[in-house]
């Protein structure tokens, strides 16, 4: 999964880009499991905690999704790590 940093999150996401919003805290992403669905991921001490490792990124903790899917799985260093 490749991150790409923007101000807005576009309407159209393509599969396996973690789309990064500084400005609104928010990281967005097509569900790993190719199910198409979108993935909110809120940035904050609450929710979930943006890693930089030079041009890699890390959300945290993992990402368990309440689709049909029911996918889980981390986002480490630009990688789906499955649970």
């Amino acid at each position: 999964m490749r991150n790409q940093f923007v101000e807005y999150i576009p309407e159209n996401l393509e599969e396996h880009v973690l789309y990064i919003s500084l400005q609104f805290e928010t990281a967005i992403h097509r569900c790993a499991c190719g199910c198409m669905n979108r993935v909110v991921t809120p940035l904050s001490e609450f929710d979930w905690k943006l890693i930089y490792e030079g041009d890699k990124v890390s959300l945290e903790p993992s990402i368990l999704n309440r689709f049909k899917c029911k996918s889980h799985y981390h986002i480490t260093k630009n990688e789906v790590v499955w649970c």
